[in-house]
């Protein structure tokens, strides 16, 4: 999330201070956390010198410990964890959902679910986020200080902070290729994952699609870290919409330990799930 996007939220409760920002250099706060003995949730302890731990130059291009450069040959589930970078190049983002199926059927699933498509993360956006926030918020905090009903659900611009701009990140050199909203709350967080194509397809030709599910928290809208549960969130989402055809458990070994400020899993496990083709059932 872009500081301009939180402007609004720091407006809203100047009583309540925005979570300090991360001091010093990463890689430095990478390092020391790699001194430190790594192991991953059922496995050994791994190398502490693994390439993967580190920042890469340039998102925007193929990294090293990428094994989609592999020549093309049917997608298989990973052994071990795969993160997004952060435009700095950091580990930012666990993937933890890998999804068969067609992009524009989730896009109908999701929508039938309540789900928003995120907005880029441009000045354009972040001011009209802004200035819709604002109102909404200050409609919430009297409403809290008063006890009074929320009377803003329905708004127009309850609606508008909804789609809130999300920044972007990167997975295999490529930026996301959409990104999802739901529980968009200004004072509270909101529920959002990344959809990353990978070019690859299962062996019966259909496309895989890697989702990073995290919930943003409280006014800071820092990540939550244990993202099993926005994980399952997503998953019970889709299964309310009768989306999931079949779904397997893909357990990861952890070779670094997890970023200061990104995701982590806390049973060890990304899921693999099939989608129905065809739309919604009633739509």
């Amino acid at each position: 999330m872009s500081l301009l996007s939180l402007c609004a939220a720091g407006l809203l409760a100047a009583a309540v201070p925005l979570s300090a920002q991360p001091s010093g250099d990463a890689l430095d706060a990478a390092d020391a956390a790699l001194r430190e003995l790594v192991t991953g949730p059922g496995s050994a302890p791994r190398s502490l010198a693994a390439p993967m731990c580190r920042a890469v130059p340039d998102p925007k291009k193929p990294y090293a410990d990428c094994r989609y450069q592999q020549p093309a040959q049917p997608w298989a589930p990973p052994s071990q964890s795969e993160w997004s970078r952060s435009t700095k190049g950091e580990r930012a983002s666990l993937v933890n959902i890998y999804l068969h199926g067609s992009l524009g059927d989730l896009k109908a699933y999701l929508s039938s679910a309540g789900w928003y498509t995120s907005l880029p993360d441009d000045f354009k956006n972040a001011s009209e986020y802004v200035l819709a926030a604002i109102p909404v918020g200050l409609d919430e905090a009297l409403r809290r200080l008063l006890g009074r009903p929320d009377t803003t659900a329905e708004s127009a611009l309850a609606k508008r902070v909804q789609e809130m701009p999300i920044s972007d990140e990167f997975f295999c050199g490529a930026v996301e290729a959409v990104a999802f909203e739901k529980n968009n709350h200004i004072l509270g967080g909101r529920d959002h994952f990344r959809i990353f194509r990978l070019g690859r397809a299962d062996s019966a030709g259909v496309p895989v699609w890697a989702l990073a599910a995290s919930r943003d928290i409280n006014i800071s809208h820092a990540i939550e870290h244990d993202v099993d549960h926005e994980r399952d969130f997503v998953i019970s989402d889709l299964r309310s919409v009768g989306a999931i055809a079949a779904m397997n458990t893909v357990p990861l070994s952890f070779p670094c330990p997890p970023p200061p400020d990104g995701s982590s899993s806390g049973d060890g496990k990304a899921v693999e799930i099939f989608l129905k083709p065809g739309p919604p059932p009633g739509l």
